[in-house]
């Protein structure tokens, strides 16, 4: 719950950071998006591929709650000026993070529960993941709209209620040349507000994950073969051989 908290959050409010402080369009935020979603696609992918080698999901389930926290925290240093390269980063560090991890749980209750309680563990995670994705976008929002009108108040001749109902784009028509700085600084600062959120929630996710039992998948590779009575190829009855079912 607490990592799609967070992931849903940054998927949510990335797209508002480029509309209102960098001036793009919704098409062009949602390519400027691009960075979350193939890292957290390359990542799953790894974490995958890593656990089925080494047979262990407790270690991602503790780094990827850390680069998705990083990835939330570090917009704090976003402004109107911040470079290609910064939030690009930062967005990768968060996609990074939650495709190593949001897979894992999944996984986990295959391995401590007995077959009768997977299924129900199974729906108790989706149900959390799902409750995540909802509790982020109501709490964020409130959080950047309680810290826009705050920070809009700061600002002599511009009507916040106004710039808020207008969006995160249309905004801009309504507010004079000369304040449109500091009216795009508190959208700015409002959505550091709403990342500190972001942060928060997967930091909180580590150090659930800390008391995770050490457990393996295991490996079906290595399992003796079961005790059975056969044929062969030229129809000889063979002992010790499992016939395979039809």
């Amino acid at each position: 719950m607490l990592i799609q908290i967070a992931i849903v959050t940054q998927s949510y409010f990335w797209p508002i950071y480029f509309q209102s402080v960098k001036n793009t369009n919704a098409k062009q935020s949602g390519i400027d998006l691009l960075p979350l979603i193939v890292s957290n696609s390359l990542a799953m992918l790894c974490a995958g591929s890593i656990t089925s080698r080494f047979g262990h999901y407790v270690p991602l389930m503790w780094f990827g709650p850390i680069l998705l926290a990083l990835g939330g925290g570090l917009f704090q240093l976003m402004s109107p000026n911040s470079s290609f390269g910064q939030w690009v980063g930062f967005q990768i560090l968060s996609g990074a993070g939650y495709g190593a991890c949001n897979q894992m749980p999944i996984l986990a209750v295959q391995v401590v529960l007995t077959k009768p309680d997977i299924p129900t563990a199974l729906v108790i995670i989706m149900f959390f993941q799902m409750l995540g994705g909802a509790l982020a976008p109501s709490v964020g929002q409130n959080l950047f709209t309680d810290g826009l009108l705050r920070n809009l108040n700061k600002v002599p001749g511009v009507d916040g209620a106004a710039i808020v109902a207008a969006g995160a784009t249309d905004f801009r028509t309504l507010v004079p040349a000369e304040l449109m700085d500091a009216v795009v600084a508190a959208f700015n600062s409002a959505l550091r507000d709403v990342f500190w959120f972001a942060f928060a929630a997967p930091a909180l996710a580590w150090g659930i994950s800390s008391l995770m039992e050490w457990r393996k998948l295991p490996d079906y590779s290595k399992q003796p073969e079961a005790e059975g009575n056969g044929v062969n190829d030229s129809g000889t009855p063979v002992k010790g051989i499992m016939k395979p079912e039809r």
